[in-house]
């Protein structure tokens, strides 16, 4: 099994949104009820062990990122 998510920020009318790209961010996100995901489920997530990857928009690759970097990045 996969053990990472894989996901870009979006910024929409000032505020920061994790916008789910793979098949394990959409099911979190589905999970929760919602399109994008929340600083608090990006922080369970990563409590049970998956590794977060954020996707510049533009550019390709992906760079791990904690809940925290979340958290400064403006992620509510």
């Amino acid at each position: 099994m996969n053990m990472e998510i894989h996901f870009t920020l979006k910024q929409t009318y000032g505020k920061v949104r994790v916008v789910p790209l793979c098949i394990n961010a959409i099911t979190f996100a589905d999970i929760a009820g919602t399109s994008t995901l929340t600083l608090r489920a990006m922080r369970n997530v990563e409590a049970l062990g998956y590794k977060l990857m954020c996707a510049p928009m533009y550019a390709g690759g992906t760079a791990p990122m904690t809940s925290d970097q979340l958290k400064e990045a403006g992620v509510e």
